[in-house]
């Protein structure tokens, strides 16, 4: 145990949750100047073929390029945003469909439980109690995403 206890190891230790603590606190500020730097690393090599080869001033390469990237960046926006809507709308005009497809096997298996209840010659009112509380979440369930609910 006093192996483990040696100075060597508490400061590594205290560096690692120092390093911790500081990520935490930083990287949230961090993150858009981050961005930045590799936006404009990934950019630059685009703005210097301007700069060198069509013997563009610098910074009317950089105002093309960065709004070329800005064009391109809300073209993909656009379809992603557009995608993810439909499929939703798509999700959403299925669900009850989906729901009533659970409800059709919940009913399946319900009657494979009360067959294993009987072999197991459980009391009524307990299989009886058991099925009711089941049905009775599953219909919840069902009138909250139907109503719109949730």
């Amino acid at each position: 145990m006093s192996s483990f206890l040696t100075k060597k190891n508490m400061i590594r230790f205290l560096s690692v949750l120092i390093l911790i603590v500081a990520l935490i606190f930083i990287l949230p500020v961090s993150g858009p100047i981050i961005l930045a730097l590799l936006t404009a690393l990934a950019l630059s090599p685009l703005v210097r073929l301007l700069n060198e080869k069509a013997k563009w001033r610098r910074s009317i390469a950089v105002t093309v390029v960065f709004i070329l990237f800005l064009i391109s960046l809300g073209i993909a926006g656009y379809l992603i945003i557009t995608q993810v809507v439909t499929q939703a709308i798509l999700f959403v005009e299925n669900l009850p469909g989906y729901i009533a497809e659970v409800n059709r096997s919940w009913n399946d298996m319900q009657i494979s439980i009360e067959n294993t209840y009987e072999r197991m010659n459980l009391p009524p009112d307990v299989i009886n109690e058991i099925n009711a509380q089941v049905t009775d979440m599953l219909n919840n369930f069902r009138d909250i995403f139907t109503d719109g609910r949730f």
